[in-house]
């Protein structure tokens, strides 16, 4: 196993430990970046893009899209959202909960406001959806 999916497994792991603890922010903090630890694991190692070229693909793509956010977190679920679409596997249910995930990770890394048990719980299915989106189609 590569250490990037190892790293996601454990931070799956840690989201449900946080929640027993009632850290509800950091559980989804965790959730969603055992999404993106397994994203990259894929990109590299199923994909076939080595971490050299994603930082110059991840360039280029900032400057083809100026008016995006343009981050890394974003060109990877891009790239990923590409692979599925271009062997025609469900790309949406993967871009509908990757999205729901992001905006509930960044509220609950960012915003001040409260994360409950509900957005918690919530946070871990989705991270655990993705998860089998990604593990099925890749």
């Amino acid at each position: 196993m590569s250490q990037l999916k190892n790293k996601s497994v454990i931070n799956i792991a840690a989201a449900y430990e946080m929640q027993k603890q009632s850290f509800y922010c950091s559980s989804v903090h965790s959730s969603y970046y055992s999404c993106i630890q397994l994203m990259l694991h894929l990109i590299i190692y199923k994909i076939g893009i080595d971490q050299a070229k994603i930082a110059d693909e991840h360039k280029k793509f900032k400057l083809a899209n100026p008016m995006a956010s343009a981050g890394l977190h974003e060109y990877y679920i891009n790239l990923i959202l590409g692979h599925l679409r271009g062997k025609k596997l469900d790309a949406n249910a993967f871009n509908k909960e990757i999205f729901k995930l992001k905006k509930t990770r960044t509220a609950a890394d960012y915003l001040d406001i409260g994360i409950g048990p509900d957005e918690c719980r919530y946070s871990i299915q989705q991270a655990e959806e993705i998860t089998k989106i990604l593990t099925k189609a890749l």
